[in-house]
């Protein structure tokens, strides 16, 4: 979590025993536990939250990514980076697509249909970003036409492969691409933006 007040920045980030942080003020405290999906907890396992405070985002971020990989952190030129230099897609809570198709499409043919068609219309859309609602989960939130999402509890990902039902089909002869590669091809091949979830 990064929050900017005033003049000063504070991060909190997973430092060792990464899994999914839940954080709440109550009254003047601050509290901080794993999510409660999990069913168990190997003996011993710890997870460690590092809280950083500096002048700016970099300053934290940098700080940060020194003690994950004990090192200095390579800085990149952000106009390298697809999501920071050009417009992307995204398909996360509370997008038009999270979860949700159109009728008779699965979730990534709308996806890709709202894309083509953006990029028709002159909307140079770069990158995409794929949400949970591509990978296997332990309890799979459903995926439905236009509507609400049912509210199932955000379980942890069991493979970070893509699901049947969000994808179209495999062809009737395998041409040894995945659904997301069959996929991403149809857009142009642009960079893809990830979800990750913890690990069930």
């Amino acid at each position: 979590m990064l929050v900017r007040t005033g003049a000063l920045t504070t991060l909190l980030a997973p430092l060792a025993g990464t899994h999914e942080q839940v954080i709440a003020v109550d009254g003047a405290t601050l509290r901080w536990g794993w999510h409660g999906d999990l069913d168990e907890v190997p003996a011993g396992f710890t997870a460690t939250l590092g809280v950083y405070e500096g002048d700016s985002p970099t300053h934290v971020l940098a700080a940060w990514a020194r003690d994950r990989c004990g090192g200095t952190p390579t800085i990149r030129r952000r106009d390298r980076n697809p999501l920071t230099s050009h417009l992307s897609y995204w398909t996360d809570n509370g997008a038009a697509y999270w979860y949700r198709t159109e009728a008779g499409q699965t979730i990534a043919a709308s996806v890709g249909t709202v894309v083509d068609d953006l990029r028709s219309r002159g909307v140079p859309v770069h990158a995409v970003e794929l949400d949970s609602w591509f990978y296997r989960h332990e309890t799979p939130r459903p995926i439905d036409e236009i509507g609400y999402p049912h509210e199932v509890p955000p379980t942890g990902m069991m493979e970070w492969l893509p699901r049947s039902d969000a994808f179209d089909s495999e062809p009737a002869q395998p041409d040894g691409r995945d659904a997301i590669e069959r996929w991403t091809a149809q857009l142009g091949n642009p960079p893809l933006a990830f979800h990750a979830r913890h690990i069930s």
